[in-house]
């Protein structure tokens, strides 16, 4: 139980390093994803950056027909396969699903109210796909 609690500190602490506004993700990170619209963008479109250089995508941003974003994809251990989502309404953040473990299924779901603030989380314990844990503020 203490491995988990601890590895579920690190996953919020990811969470909660999403949320910082773009200054503190510019600092911490030196090539961070694009801004929240993409206005150039008639129609939805779809961008993918490797930030390490490995060849391999671990970025995917995709807009929508206003230019808003509408999804986001990480890889944050850079093996490939994606492991956070976020989803977006109308360019803000509502929702954020992490394979926190790195096993290829999700486990972690994060809902949020006006893109900042979160509102309920929910936690796979046991690797079911089916929550555990659920926790509203």
């Amino acid at each position: 139980m203490e491995k988990e609690m601890a590895h579920l500190m690190r996953t919020m602490a990811a969470v909660v390093l999403l949320l910082l506004p773009a200054a503190a993700l510019v600092a911490a990170d030196p090539s961070p994803p694009p801004a929240t619209t993409n206005r150039a963008a008639p129609a939805s479109s779809r961008t993918e950056f490797d930030r390490n250089g490995d060849g391999r995508t671990d970025y995917v941003v995709v807009y929508d027909k206003q230019g808003l974003k509408a999804t986001e994809e990480f890889d944050f251990n850079y093996d490939g396969v994606m492991d956070d989502f976020l989803f977006y309404t109308d360019g803000v953040l509502v929702r954020e699903e992490v394979d926190s473990n790195y096993d290829g299924k999700i486990d972690l779901w994060v809902y949020l109210d006006a893109g900042v603030y979160i509102k309920k989380y929910e936690r796979d314990l046991n690797g079911d796909g089916i929550p555990d844990v659920t926790k509203v503020y």
